[in-house]
Protein backbone atom coordinates (compact mmCIF):
# COMPACT_ATOMS: atom_id res chain seq x y z
CA UNK A 1 0.00 0.00 0.00
CA UNK A 2 1.17 3.19 -0.71
CA UNK A 3 1.29 5.86 1.63
CA UNK A 4 1.37 10.14 1.59
CA UNK A 5 4.62 11.23 3.24
CA UNK A 6 6.19 14.33 3.69
CA UNK A 7 10.17 13.82 3.15
CA UNK A 8 13.55 15.87 4.46
CA UNK A 9 16.12 15.26 2.46
CA UNK A 10 19.77 17.17 2.20
CA UNK A 11 20.40 18.57 -1.62
CA UNK A 12 23.53 18.94 -2.17
CA UNK A 13 26.28 20.04 -4.94
CA UNK A 14 28.66 17.41 -6.56
CA UNK A 15 31.53 18.44 -4.05
CA UNK A 16 28.58 18.17 -1.37
CA UNK A 17 30.44 21.36 -0.06
CA UNK A 18 27.06 23.28 -0.06
CA UNK A 19 23.11 22.77 -0.15
CA UNK A 20 19.99 22.51 2.06
CA UNK A 21 17.66 21.07 3.25
CA UNK A 22 14.21 20.34 1.10
CA UNK A 23 11.15 19.24 1.51
CA UNK A 24 8.86 17.25 -1.02
CA UNK A 25 5.22 16.01 0.12
CA UNK A 26 5.05 12.01 -2.01
CA UNK A 27 4.05 8.75 -1.55
CA UNK A 28 5.86 5.93 -0.84
CA UNK A 29 5.12 2.39 -0.76
CA UNK A 30 5.11 0.80 2.75
CA UNK A 31 7.71 -1.92 2.22
CA UNK A 32 10.43 0.68 0.98
CA UNK A 33 9.22 2.53 4.52
CA UNK A 34 10.04 -0.51 6.42
CA UNK A 35 13.38 -1.30 4.34
CA UNK A 36 14.64 2.37 5.40
CA UNK A 37 14.35 1.80 9.63
CA UNK A 38 15.70 -1.81 8.84
CA UNK A 39 19.58 -2.26 9.76
CA UNK A 40 20.82 -2.70 6.21
CA UNK A 41 18.41 -0.49 3.88
CA UNK A 42 18.98 -0.05 0.01
CA UNK A 43 21.21 2.74 -1.32
CA UNK A 44 18.07 4.24 -2.84
CA UNK A 45 14.34 4.50 -2.11
CA UNK A 46 11.72 5.20 -5.12
CA UNK A 47 8.74 7.14 -4.69
CA UNK A 48 5.89 9.10 -6.35
CA UNK A 49 5.29 13.10 -6.71
CA UNK A 50 2.47 14.87 -8.21
CA UNK A 51 0.38 13.26 -10.82
CA UNK A 52 2.72 10.00 -10.43
CA UNK A 53 6.06 11.27 -11.33
CA UNK A 54 8.18 8.58 -10.03
CA UNK A 55 11.51 10.01 -7.71
CA UNK A 56 14.51 8.42 -6.68
CA UNK A 57 16.80 9.58 -3.33
CA UNK A 58 19.65 8.28 -2.28
CA UNK A 59 18.82 7.08 1.50
CA UNK A 60 21.86 8.62 2.88
CA UNK A 61 20.35 11.63 2.17
CA UNK A 62 16.58 11.23 3.67
CA UNK A 63 16.75 13.48 7.43
CA UNK A 64 13.43 13.09 7.97
CA UNK A 65 10.18 10.90 6.76
CA UNK A 66 6.80 11.71 8.68
CA UNK A 67 3.44 10.21 7.59
CA UNK A 68 0.65 12.57 6.30
CA UNK A 69 -3.06 12.13 7.56
CA UNK A 70 -5.68 13.26 5.30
Amino acid sequence: MNNLYMLKYWSGNKNDTEGKFMEIKCTIPDEVVDNILSKKPNPFIRGFVNDGEAFILPTSNIYDITQVYN
